[in-house]
Parts: C-alpha cells; structure tokens; sequence
C-alpha cells in the first residue's frame, strides 16, 4: 500500500516536471493532474493513519473520487461535454476527505462504520457507470459519422474506459469480500495507470506499439496522384481543378450540412465525376476530403488565436460535434487535437519571445 501511494507521488512530481517544460500548458487535465495525484495520495494515507479497524483503514473510500475524476479526465465523455467542473467537485470531495481523516487522527472526529463505506463506494460506482453509459450514448449518437469515416479509434476508446470501470468494480467486489489489501492495490493501479495516460496523452499504459500502429493505419496520406498526368482524363482533372478552386474561394465545408449534392449544383456535374475526380487526385472520398479541409482551417484558426477552445474550433470549422473534429483530427494528423494545440502554443510562444528578442 505504501508503494502504491509512493507511485502516485512519483507520477505527480513528473507531470509537474514536464509541465514546466510546456510554456503555459493550456490542457486543463495536465495542471490538475498532479494536484489530483497528489491529493488522492494524501488521502489514502491519511485513511490509513486515522484507523486500523475503521473502513476509512482500507483507504478504498478515500481513492473512489480520484478514480472517478481520472476516469472523467481521460475517457471519450471529456472531449464531448465541458467535465472540468464536476472533475473540480471531486477534487474537492478528496479535500473533504483528507480533512476528515484528519480529524479522525487527532479524536476530533468519530470513524464512520463499514455500512457507510460500503454506501460510499456503492454510489461512486453507480455515478461511474453513469458517466459510462452517457459516453457510450454521447459517441454512439454521431455513428453516422464514424461509419463514414471508416475509423475504430472510437471502439478502442470506449473499450479502454469499460476496461478502468470494470477494474473499479472489481476492487469494490473486493473490498466488501474482505480483501481490502488487493481492492486498494486495484484501485490505485487504476489510478496510476490513467494518471500515465493524462502524462503521455495516449490511451494505452502498456502496448503503446500497438497504439501506434491503430493511428498509422487510420491516417489517411495526401496523395497528388495516382497516375502520370498524361493517362488522367482531362475531365476529371478539369473538374478536379474546379473543385479545388470552389473551395478555396467559397469554402463551403464551413457549412456544416454540406452534401456532395451542393457540388453537384454548383458545379453542374453529377455525383459519380465528383467522388471520381476527388478520389482519383487526392485518395479521398468526398467526406475525407471536407473533413480534410475542415481540420486545416481549424488549425489556422487556433494559429491565429491560440485562446480558442476545442469546442469553438469544431463549431468555426464546420463540424456539428466535438466528436466527429476530434476523430477527423486524428484520422489526418494522428494525435487529438488538445495534444496539437498543446504543441501549438509552445511553438508560438518560442517564436514570440524569438521576435522580442531579435528587436531588442
């Protein structure tokens, strides 16, 4: 147990170190994080110094709000709705919880029986698989979407966060069995695990190759032909060319209900030379090519003002969900894009000081 909580002070004396290294870091989950570490430690040891016979003893309670928030923090729900206020609430019910350890400590307090942990955590769980099933309802709801874009990222997310739920499951099976020794080793595995996940922003702890190779084989190259340009039908480079041209003036993706039947209009053509033509000069079907289109624009947007939420950048660039911006992005630059504007911002701020520098 000791170790456990050695490990969670450990993950958030890196994420502090690496934070300093990142300029402003503008992801929300990599400043709490740490404190979040830090916090969920301090309560379980406290747990363990208030009682010997107490539940608190077992240090189970005290990790559930933690456990939830990390959840929260690296699970599909985040990206879909604003979390980072009932993240905040959590935080604050693991500060309750030290100060009430505390108490217990010095006989300020009397310990709580079994019967109130075991109610605790049984409403932690619930409100767990809660937040479960609305992700699962949130993502689900752009299928549409997902389909057309050919991805299973979606899939590997959502059975990554079923993955943390059951694990919580088990430690309070565990812990009402009487083994509260193996049920907080489980939870603050769990802990540890999504904490490495919010530090290296990615969704496996362990078979990162793996991970590597499901984003190499979603990422969808630009590809300037197929063909030597002699054998090309001028038809469709002359249409090609013409849509090229369409969007680059009238930037119709904006829209977010365009239909390839738009282009059908406005082009006077029909649906089968189109697809063709995009397809034959870019190696994308229509719904790439807007989507393409649509994450470009997303990040001049965040170049040219770095305070932009992932929220606004989705709605400015035409996506009707954080959702499908999120999945677009990845499927063409192979990260989430709070990893690139991240990265982004850095970049910026370096060039920022380089100019203020150079006119000195």
């Amino acid at each position: 147990m000791i170790i456990a909580i050695l490990s969670m002070v450990c993950l958030a004396i890196c994420q502090i170190i690496k934070n300093r290294g990142i300029p402003y870091p503008s992801d929300f989950r990599m400043k709490i994080s740490p404190v979040f570490m830090a916090v969920a430690a301090a309560a379980a040891a406290s747990g363990l110094a208030a009682s010997e016979d107490g539940w608190i003893s077992c240090g189970l309670p005290e990790l559930m709000p933690a456990a939830a928030a990390f959840w929260l923090m690296t699970s599909s729900l985040w990206e879909s709705v604003d979390a980072s206020r009932v993240v905040k609430i959590f935080l604050i019910i693991e500060g309750v919880l030290v100060c009430f350890n505390v108490s217990c400590a010095f006989g300020w307090l009397s310990l709580p029986s079994d019967e109130s942990g075991l109610v605790f955590i049984s409403l932690m769980d619930i409100l767990i698989v809660a937040m479960l099933i609305y992700a699962f309802t949130t993502r689900l709801m752009d299928v549409k979407t997902v389909m057309k874009m050919g991805t299973v990222w979606l899939l590997v997310c959502l059975a990554v966060d079923v993955s943390y739920v059951l694990a919580f499951i088990a430690a309070s099976a565990l812990w009402q069995l009487g083994l509260e020794s193996l049920a907080v080793l489980l939870m603050c595995g769990a802990v540890a695990g999504m904490g490495i996940r919010i530090m290296t922003d990615s969704e496996f702890v362990i078979w990162k190759s793996r991970e590597r190779m499901i984003i190499e084989s979603m990422k969808v190259t630009s590809v300037t032909t197929v063909a030597d340009g002699s054998r090309i039908d001028q038809v469709y480079k002359d249409l090609y060319e013409r849509i090229v041209a369409y969007f680059e003036t009238e930037k119709p993706y904006l829209n977010s209900n365009l239909t390839i039947n738009e282009l059908v209009r406005y082009l006077y053509s029909n649906k089968l030379y189109i697809s063709r033509a995009i397809s034959q000069f870019t190696g994308r079907n229509f719904c790439q090519y807007v989507n393409y289109h649509r994450v470009m624009h997303s990040m001049e947007c965040f170049r040219e003002n770095p305070e932009h939420k992932i929220h606004e950048l989705a709605t400015m660039s035409g996506f009707n969900s954080v959702v499908s911006y999120n999945m677009a992005f990845r499927l063409f630059m192979g990260e989430n894009p709070s990893e690139w504007c991240r990265k982004e911002k850095s970049v910026l701020i370096k060039k920022k000081k380089l100019v203020v520098e150079s006119q000195k």
